[in-house]
């Protein structure tokens, strides 16, 4: 069932379980929220919204509404509350309220105030870019990373404000935005975070000091001075002891960078005339983990070995320094909350003009671990990325740490807050994205913990495309049973702020209950309940990894979809699968045939079990992180892809064989460009690998080409004996007549002037060298679209492989081994050694379990 356009949210079950027993079938009741799609825009200055008089509600009017246009009143589809119309509001306002659930409230543009203070470079467009650079890179990656960080400034609004703050083994750096010579403190000892400000400010006490460490590119000046003191930095030449590692004070560094948001928040916006908010992205480069001072990570001695994951499962509770690290860089975000947001320590509002949103982007270069795995809540929690690359020079990082900065900074999104209200029936158990939790316990909130929980108020801090999953809990049972006509009712609001337009986006839905699994599964969105189900085991697995259990529990989810929504069949099926290949997974030892709604969830918990969520083999944590940094805030489609991954077969519709079966085929007269390319997907297992063709592979993070040996083998000797040229020339690039056609006319030609007979020149005669070059350029081509898709969140790592080398583990391995088939194609399969159960093996174990539990089901 595709999501509502318009109301933005995709349910899993969009009729909710009738009884417990049914809730036990089917999990928990979820949503996916995409608060950045398009939603009917409405200006405040011409309608304004109405919303309930009930001060525990204040739901806004929407379709699902009872409104009484005679007696000028509406009933609150929330709290059932009676409201009058004000008079003020015209018939056309209410015919947009009473067709619509879901509006963008947008208000006035800000119009600065009067000017306080000349020194004042804040205003309602400022963004803040903190750069925080390790000094202990090396040089030719210090250098690449440098003309990164410039060409980023040159990209930056004119109304920007720049901080450079760069640290190494035990000095921290803030560059003065007038002079270009940096503030530099040594930190022998642990920082004392009261004195940290008189260290940073040297006593003075003017409310503007915070300036001389900005770096205004509406100044020219400022802007050269900026460029200079990049270009200026160099590697810290510190030598390293024998066996260890170089001493790193990053914590420290994130500590003060706080300390300056917190200069800001207290010192400038107070004295400002009108409301202001802005955010600051720290983006924080590393090159190796921090070995000292707060947050540290690992001691410098080599002799301690880095956290993986054995250790953290089995002793995760007695690992004092990683928890230690892990505790460090959360508070950092969730002891500051209530400052940033204007809230004191009980989130209590004592200054609500002035609201700095913070967002954290990571970029770590380093071929060892660097503690991304205790960093990740940095990230998760202000919507920022956590990036993992190799080296600064690649191109992995460069096009991932350009992607921080969309276009005008148009798609950026902050200073959010998100409340959820709900109908007396129904209760919020939590939601996961990057949110904090404003401990607002209020009555819509229910005491299961999910996520962020325990409230129906959250603050965002940043968002772009992001994806937010909340869950819910259905209340008012009447012995076991729900109301029979039961309906249900949420409402989203979104309060954020975009450039210089503030929002208010409201959502409303309603949902019913389904009484039979039938009812049930007509409005079960599989792709949706895919999602959610994988950002909920990965929310449960960030720290306290248990994977044992986590595989019984994904067992038995699936087992009681079968239980609930599949029947035992007495005589073989003829449809159950939307796939004819999936009849295979109907055997004579468990006839289950399940609705038609579910035809995905059998492939998706058995990928789901060999993914890099589930499985840790062969993967360190900061890997783990981020992979579940991107998924946590991804959306549906984007999650299904990551677990589920895409498999494609490029081929030349038409033409079945690569090898022509008519010796006298004349290449010259064919017209390829009446060849109609396509990519066809096939199913993620062995079976749908063959030697003659070429496949694209695509799980989010890796896209990988798969050359057949067949197709690899011409290709080599097409190159070695025909057109040498070839071997420094990109396949992607090639004209077919010049580069392919003619080389084989002329090559033709020159053996027929032979006295003895050329083999090769036999090939020509057999193999149809112009298709599978064609081949290869097509999907070199689809290929480089894909990576170069803006919708992609991050670049994934490209690999181009043949059939039986080593990189072609990227793909076996995330292949069913699927040895239990009849092969019913022509060509032949790829072999995958493998103590892995296959797809049909695991989904009949699991039949095997079910059957029983259906039979005791229907006998009771």
């Amino acid at each position: 069932m595709p999501a509502d356009k318009q109301q933005q949210t995709r349910f899993n079950w969009n009729k909710f379980p009738y009884s417990k027993l049914q809730e036990s079938y089917t999990g928990h009741v979820a949503c996916h929220l995409s608060p950045c799609e398009n939603t009917i825009k409405v200006a405040l200055n011409q309608i304004g919204y109405v919303k309930c008089i009930n001060l525990g509600c204040q739901a806004i009017m929407n379709k699902y509404c009872q409104i009484n246009i005679q007696k000028r009143s509406w009933t609150c589809c929330i709290c059932k509350t009676i409201n009058s119309i004000n008079d003020n509001i015209s018939q056309e306002s209410l015919d947009i309220f009473r067709n619509n659930g879901s509006f963008d409230f947008l208000s006035d543009t800000i119009i600065p105030g009067p000017t306080v203070e000349p020194r004042m470079i804040f205003n309602q467009k400022t963004k803040v870019y903190m750069y925080m650079i390790d000094l202990l890179t090396e040089k030719d990656e210090l250098s690449s990373l440098k003309s990164s960080i410039l060409e980023s400034v040159s990209a930056l609004p004119a109304n920007s404000v720049v901080i450079v703050i760069t640290y190494d083994s035990k000095t921290i750096r803030i560059h003065d935005s007038d002079t270009g010579i940096p503030h530099a403190f040594d930190i022998e000892s642990p920082i004392d975070v009261k004195n940290m400000r008189n260290n940073l400010f040297s006593g003075s006490y003017d409310r503007f000091r915070i300036n001389k460490y900005l770096y205004n590119l509406n100044d020219s000046v400022q802007l050269t001075n900026l460029q200079s003191s990049l270009n200026n930095l160099s590697t810290t030449n510190i030598e390293k002891p024998k066996g260890q590692r170089h001493t790193r004070i990053t914590g420290t560094a994130l500590q003060i960078a706080m300390e300056l948001v917190k200069v800001m928040k207290l010192e400038i916006l107070p004295i400002l005339a009108n409301k202001l908010s802005f955010i600051v992205n720290v983006l924080v480069f590393i090159s190796g983990p921090c070995t000292t001072g707060a947050g540290k990570i690992i001691s410098p001695s080599l002799k301690s070995n880095f956290r993986n994951h054995n250790v953290i499962v089995e002793s995760f509770s007695e690992l004092n320094q990683l928890n230690y690290a892990v505790k460090f860089y959360s508070d950092l975000i969730y002891a500051n909350v209530g400052l940033l947001y204007g809230l004191d320590s009980e989130h209590r509002a004592f200054n609500k003009n002035c609201n700095i949103s913070i967002k954290f982007d990571i970029f770590s270069a380093n071929y060892d671990e660097t503690g991304l795995f205790e960093m990740q809540n940095l990230c998760n929690l202000t919507g920022g990325r956590l990036i993992l690359s190799d080296s600064f020079d690649t191109n992995i990082f460069k096009q991932n740490f350009l992607k921080v900065f969309p276009g005008s900074q148009n798609r950026l999104n902050y200073n959010g807050r998100l409340d959820i209200l709900t109908s007396c029936n129904l209760k919020i158990n939590g939601a996961i994205g990057p949110l904090v939790s404003l401990k607002n316990h209020s009555q819509y909130a229910s005491d299961l913990r999910i996520g962020e929980s325990l409230t129906n108020s959250w603050l965002i801090n940043s968002f772009q495309d992001t994806n937010f999953t909340v869950f819910f809990q259905q209340e008012d049972f009447i012995g076991k049973k729900r109301l029979k006509n039961d309906f249900y009712y949420v409402q989203f609001k979104l309060r954020y702020k975009n450039r210089d337009e503030n929002f208010l986006k409201i959502i409303t839905v309603e949902k019913k209950n389904g009484h039979t699994p039938a009812e049930l599964a007509e409005g079960f969105d599989q792709v949706a309940y895919l999602g959610i189900l994988a950002k909920k085991v990965v929310y449960d697995n960030l720290f306290n990894l248990k994977y044992d259990d986590l595989n019984e529990d994904l067992d038995l989810m699936f087992k009681n979809l079968i239980v609930e929504f599949g029947r035992v069949l007495i005589e073989e099926p003829t449809s159950v699968w939307s796939n004819e290949k999936f009849h295979n997974f109907i055997t004579e030892n468990s006839l289950i045939e399940l609705n038609s709604k579910f035809n995905l969830i059998p492939e998706f918990f058995y990928y789901l079990k060999k993914s890099y969520i589930v499985r840790k083999f062969n993967i360190t944590p900061d890997e783990t992180s981020f992979y579940n940094n991107i998924l946590l805030q991804s959306n549906a489609k984007v999650t299904r892809l990551i677990v589920n991954s895409s498999l494609y077969n490029v081929s030349v519709h038409g033409f079945p064989n690569i090898v022509s079966s008519d010796t006298n085929f004349d290449i010259a007269a064919l017209k390829y460009e009446q060849i109609f390319l396509t990519p066809i997907p096939l199913d993620a297992d062995a079976l749908s690998i063959s030697n003659n063709n070429i496949f694209i592979f695509d799980d989010f993070f890796h896209i990988l080409i798969h050359y057949g040996s067949s197709i690899s083998y011409y290709r080599d000797i097409f190159i070695k004996e025909i057109n040498p040229k070839l071997r420094d020339k990109d396949l992607s690039s090639i004209d077919l007549d010049v580069d392919i056609k003619q080389p084989l006319l002329e090559f033709k030609a020159q053996s027929e002037n032979q006295s003895t007979l050329n083999p090769i020149a036999y090939l020509i005669d057999t193999v149809d060298f112009l298709k599978i070059f064609q081949l290869i350029r097509y999907s070199k081509l689809k290929v480089l679209q894909v990576i170069r898709d803006p919708q992609r969140s991050v670049l994934p790592r490209y690999v181009e492989t043949d059939e039986n080398k080593s990189q072609a583990r990227f793909l076996y391995a995330r292949l069913s081994p699927a040895d239990r088939y009849n092969d019913r194609y022509s060509f032949t399969n790829s072999t995958i050694i493998s103590e892995e159960m296959s797809l049909n093996d695991y989904y009949r174990k699991i039949c095997f379990e079910a059957r029983i539990s259906i039979e005791r089901k229907e006998k009771m």
